[in-house]
């Protein structure tokens, strides 16, 4: 029988390194979409402004959305770099990586979670973009009862969806939590 390779030449566990690829991939691929974002932001400078029929407006927190649009997608292509750096250094297996992508997994699953009291305002912004003639049209009730019941079923299906990625993140946080896990950050604090 083959005795077991002792720790210090064993390769590095088969799960760190595949969460830090699809990691680092999706930072980048995020970065490179804000990139885009603020190039054509840029390009048309314009197309921020909507032209919409008359009678509708847009709520207050739409429109700063659009004129922060630029702000946003800078901020955006910033948080999504510094992750791909932080993935890049738990692929090197840095122990501050480790306890840092904990963290990201931790506040991005609050977040997730706090996102869902912005489906109300959501629905309620797209209620007063509609004309005032629909408001008081016949078909007012019936229309009113559809939009309430999609705003039901887009809370349902965003909260099992922001549900099963909080069980994700909470897994993956407390896998890079395990001892197994943590003895492979542990030799690159001597290093």
């Amino acid at each position: 029988m083959n005795a077991p390779l002792p720790p210090s030449s064993r390769s590095h566990g088969g799960f760190v390194t595949p969460l830090a690829w699809v990691s680092l991939l999706l930072g980048l691929v995020s970065a490179m979409g804000n990139l885009l974002q603020i190039m054509m932001i840029a390009i048309m400078p314009d197309a921020t402004s909507m032209g919409l029929p008359d009678g509708m407006t847009l709520p207050a927190s739409w429109q700063w959305l659009i004129d922060h649009a630029l702000s946003l997608s800078i901020a955006g292509a910033v948080l999504s770099a510094a992750f791909a750096w932080l993935s890049w250094a738990l692929l090197q297996r840095r122990e501050w990586a480790r306890v840092g992508f904990v963290a990201v997994l931790l506040v991005t699953g609050l977040l997730n979670f706090g996102g869902l009291a912005l489906i109300g305002p959501l629905f309620e912004g797209v209620q007063a973009m509609l004309p005032a003639d629909v408001l008081h049209s016949p078909e007012w009730p019936q229309l009113q009862a559809r939009l309430q019941a999609t705003r039901q079923l887009a809370l349902l299906l965003t909260g099992a969806g922001v549900l099963a990625l909080g069980c994700i993140h909470a897994a993956l946080a407390w896998r890079l939590c395990t001892p197994a896990v943590r003895a492979e950050f542990a030799k690159s604090r001597e290093v």
